[in-house]
């Protein structure tokens, strides 16, 4: 029993070790080797393709992953969306069924209720068409809307947590959204890579330059968050030698609900 037991500890402090060292490679290879010229880089669909069928891709690719931060980061997102895909495509082909299911009993009612009461049946089929154009026009319109978030009072220090006060900024989950992101004082212009990480992956980067207004530097994006699944997520903003990052929060809200940063 006593060497059972022994054995098991081993067995939990390698896998310990193991999760450890698989943590720090995936956080050296995102920023080690920075790319800002994208030179050598495979397209991004040959990225998503080598995310969605590794075994069917060059293996050119897997190669050039260990040398290059920004291809990386790109396939890790890729990755992540992959695995979101296809839960939204297990989620659906649940509603389906159900719809299917729901669809045919309403419809052997219509079928029992039509025999006895045919102008009344007529009526409320009409009520419930025109019900269903309203809800499709009104989940059709999309409106831009911008995001404020100040990065200026946190500190880029490498590895030094910041105590959040109050509730994290809000990004609204759909496809055109104006993303503002107020650096902190002193920041140099060069690009920066803007990330959101959920359990220290990334599910959606991009990378952008600053511009300056007043000596402030401001990073202005158009982002496309219609992928991105609700709930909470870190926002951090990398370059060399720099790193800020705040909690927010990606939820499904009209843009006239959104909370003020």
């Amino acid at each position: 029993m006593a060497r059972k037991t022994a054995m098991e500890a081993q067995k939990s402090r390698v896998m310990i070790t193991e999760r450890h060292l698989l943590g720090f490679a995936r956080s050296y290879l995102s920023e080690m080797f920075p790319n800002p010229g994208r030179q050598g880089c495979p397209s991004t669909d040959a990225l998503r393709g080598f995310a969605e069928h590794s075994t069917r891709s060059e293996g050119s690719i897997s190669t050039h992953l260990s040398f290059c931060s920004p291809c990386f980061n790109t396939y890790l997102a890729c990755l992540e969306r992959a695995r979101l895909r296809m839960q939204r495509v297990r989620r659906v082909q649940r509603i389906k069924t159900t719809a299917i299911a729901g669809i045919v009993f309403s419809l052997i009612c219509f079928l029992s209720i039509t025999k006895y009461r045919r102008p009344e049946t007529a009526s409320r089929t009409d009520i419930i068409a025109a019900q269903s154009r309203s809800s499709l026009q009104a989940h059709g319109t999309t409106t831009a809307v911008s995001v404020l978030i100040d990065l200026g009072n946190r500190s880029p220090l490498r590895g030094v947590p910041h105590v959040e006060r109050g509730a994290p900024p809000v990004i609204p989950s759909g496809p055109s959204v104006n993303l503002i992101l107020k650096l902190p004082f002193g920041s140099e212009d060069r690009n920066y890579s803007i990330r959101l990480n959920s359990r220290g992956s990334a599910v959606w980067l991009l990378t952008a330059k600053p511009h300056f207004d007043h000596g402030q530097a401001l990073l202005h994006t158009h982002a496309d968050f219609s992928q991105v699944s609700p709930g909470r997520y870190e926002l951090v903003v990398v370059a060399k030698d720099f790193r800020v990052s705040v909690p927010i929060v990606v939820e499904n809200i009209a843009p006239g609900n959104l909370r003020k940063p």
